[in-house]
């Protein structure tokens, strides 16, 4: 099969910002089966879209700032839900017996972000939730 691709296509992939506090936006959110339990799966993007990337393209200007993937398991007991409540009390959402997962998406929340590497690329982990005051 023959396909058309985009010759400026950078092989560099996607950038990611420098650790620290940073404001970040709810993209989607999808209930996945794990091995263990179920878990939610986190697609969460930055909401400045002008934020620098700590990596730059071969001309010197900002790559696109690629997107954080998160996630929350949903086993219950030995305070497996913990990340879950966090982000919950970040985008202020009330913890109850029951949450929907579809009033998360499009909420802005803050939280301390860094790096980590994976199959040898770096990208932006959320560290922290910063809870709503």
């Amino acid at each position: 099969m023959r396909i058309n691709v985009d010759p400026n296509t950078d092989a560099g992939g996607f950038g990611y910002a420098n650790p620290g506090e940073v404001e970040l936006r709810i993209v989607d959110v999808e209930l996945k089966d794990g091995q263990k339990a179920p878990y939610l799966a986190w697609k969460i993007e930055f909401v400045d879209p002008n934020i620098p990337t700590a990596e730059l393209n071969s001309d010197g200007t900002s790559k696109k700032m690629g997107n954080i993937f998160e996630n929350t398991t949903l086993k219950s007991g030995d305070n497996a839900q913990f990340r879950l409540r966090q982000l919950c009390d970040a985008v202020g959402i009330a913890w109850s017996a029951e949450v929907e997962t579809d009033d998360f998406r499009g909420l802005t929340f803050f939280a301390m972000i860094d790096l980590d590497e994976y199959n040898g690329s770096i990208k932006n982990v959320i560290k922290k939730y910063i809870p709503k005051g």
